[in-house]
């Protein structure tokens, strides 16, 4: 009987709170320990924020508000800050062990970035990578953050009276939500590329299997199109946004598209235009230069995420510079077929499911590690009686 209650116990995650540039994403998951690849949505919450400007005392009391309010079941959060908050560079250095490695990456950190060593927190991600004709290296991935940037977001969740047990960058939470279905061993040689739009910059990932390979940020997002759209038009950056917002939600399936006027619509294409092409391109320089470096299996076609990812056009930019089938990870059921039919109202579709990747990928991080805790205790207290 208790094999039996273990087994078919639900559990819910700790929260995946995303944040990019102008919104908070919140997502709770619950699931039961027979089926972890399929989990359902327990509470989810959106809280906007202002594009040009940011009160910590704002957030922390947005945030309080909806934890208040009794959606979620825990005030426990795994964290994602902006993208314009995490540096990311892939860096090539000999094989040595993680502490190490850990602290050649700091000086490495300083050096690249130019920060104090001790103003900042560095972490990393072994691809597995070795260079060919330079077995004795391997390609790690490095990411920095400051400790201003990191108080700058993590003060007001503290003072939100929420509990942060994790933080990584949203690419790495991206890919987990991305992967459940490759986990495998006969995966491994499944090749993909994914493009995580966001408001800040774009990050490039190639993935063998589940495990990132190659991954590199770009500063072109979000932000960068509604500057564009805000010279073009001569309006406020708000109103930009808030256009800019309105095509994203049409583009994700809506059905009303009354809130854009079709001049605005062209109108928002051409200040953008070139910032897509320049993406697109940059996008390419980075297919091309994993498939030299690495001598790796081309991937099949582009997957696009993100909060950004359904910008008008944008798909069939990357499209033209990489001859690759370009795809959202709405079309392909990333999501859907992973957290069933019930993900969309749940939700709410807003900019489509491509906006929820990494907040679903943070809680997915919260359900693995409260999944083995629990399978643990439960072969210690097996063992003890």
């Amino acid at each position: 009987m208790k094999d039996l209650w273990y087994r078919f116990r639900t559990t819910r995650s700790p929260v995946g709170l995303h944040v990019s540039g102008r919104r908070l994403h919140l997502v709770q998951l619950q699931g039961r320990f027979d089926r972890r690849d399929e989990h359902a949505v327990n509470a989810a919450a959106v809280i906007d924020l202002k594009t040009d400007q940011f009160d910590r005392n704002v957030v922390a009391e947005q945030l309080a508000r909806v934890f208040d309010a009794g959606s979620f079941s825990t005030r426990k959060c795994h964290v994602s800050l902006p993208s314009n908050s995490v540096q990311v560079q892939p860096v090539r250095l000999p094989h040595m062990p993680d502490k190490d490695l850990k602290e050649a990456l700091r000086w490495e950190a300083s050096e690249r970035f130019g920060h104090d060593r001790d103003s900042i927190e560095v972490d990393y991600l072994r691809t597995g990578a070795s260079l060919p004709g330079s077995e004795s290296k391997e390609e790690v991935i490095l990411v920095c953050s400051t400790h201003e940037d990191l108080n700058t977001w993590l003060e007001p969740i503290f003072q939100a009276g929420l509990t942060p047990v994790g933080l990584e960058p949203s690419f790495a939470a991206s890919a987990r939500a991305l992967s459940r279905g490759f986990r495998r061993d006969a995966d491994r040689n499944t090749v993909r590329a994914i493009v995580e739009v966001e408001h800040d910059c774009s990050t490039v990932m190639i993935l063998q299997g589940s495990r990132i390979v190659f991954c590199k940020s770009l500063s072109l997002g979000g932000g960068r199109m509604d500057a564009a759209v805000q010279e073009h038009l001569k309006i406020d950056l708000e109103t930009a946004a808030a256009l800019r917002r309105a095509r994203l939600v049409v583009a994700a399936g809506s059905k009303d598209a009354s809130n854009v006027d079709p001049t605005a619509d062209r109108a928002a294409f051409d200040a953008t235009r070139g910032i897509l092409q320049e993406l697109a391109r940059e996008i390419s320089l980075c297919l091309r230069y994993y498939g030299v470096t690495f001598r790796g299996t081309p991937p099949l076609g582009v997957i696009l995420s993100g909060a950004e990812a359904l910008e008008p056009h944008l798909d069939e930019a990357i499209a033209e510079a990489t001859s690759l089938q370009v795809d959202h990870d709405d079309n392909i059921g990333s999501l859907k077929r992973l957290y069933g039919s019930g993900i969309s109202p749940r939700l709410g579709f807003g900019a489509g499911h491509s906006s929820w990747s990494a907040a679903i990928g943070l809680a997915l991080r919260g359900v693995q590690e409260e999944s083995s805790e629990r399978r643990d205790e439960h072969v210690s207290r097996g063992r003890a009686a």
